[in-house]
């Protein structure tokens, strides 16, 4: 319980202090850069590795609202085809400030043999120093950290693992 109440304030400073303005910033920043057309096509791919045209800003201080895996306008929603639509709604609405989950001591690097947790698969308080998570049956928050990455990291978050919140079934 007292490791819970060492962590709440750290995800409220960076819920509300850090990524909440940066994401309110994303809204106005994300449509305007598309509107200038500052982005450029790049030969990407997706998770199975099949090539695809993915795009990224050129602007160099829109970097943490890009997404360096996915692009900035992901081709799966082709119902929207108009591309600047496409962006605004991936880079600003669906991943809003996303490269955060790579910015130096905001997110963290991952390693199995120091992480820790208290709880289960489904309920559990885990941590690595001084990043941590908590989920619950509807509730989840903090950086993505879990319980079996004790056994080491296969996903994108091997590369580093950034705070998210979700309320529903998670």
């Amino acid at each position: 319980m007292i490791r819970l109440l060492w962590f709440i304030p750290s995800w409220f400073i960076f819920m509300f202090l850090i990524r909440a303005p940066l994401i309110l910033m994303g809204l106005v920043l994300v449509p305007f850069a598309a509107s200038q057309k500052a982005y450029v096509p790049y030969e990407g791919h997706d998770g199975a590795g099949t090539p695809r045209i993915q795009y990224r800003w050129t602007w160099k201080w829109m970097w943490l609202w890009g997404n360096d895996e996915d692009g900035i306008a992901d081709n799966t929603y082709h119902d929207i085809t108009v591309l600047f639509w496409r962006i605004v709604y991936w880079a600003a609405i669906r991943n809003p400030a996303n490269n955060l989950r790579y910015a130096p001591y905001l997110s963290v690097k991952i390693v199995p043999e120091k992480v820790r947790f208290i709880g289960n698969e489904d309920t559990y308080l885990c941590w690595q120093g001084f990043y941590s998570s908590f989920r619950c049956k509807y509730f989840f928050i903090g950086w993505k950290i879990y319980p079996k990455d004790v056994n080491g990291v296969t996903s994108h978050r091997k590369i580093s693992a950034g705070f998210t919140s979700r309320i529903g079934a998670v």
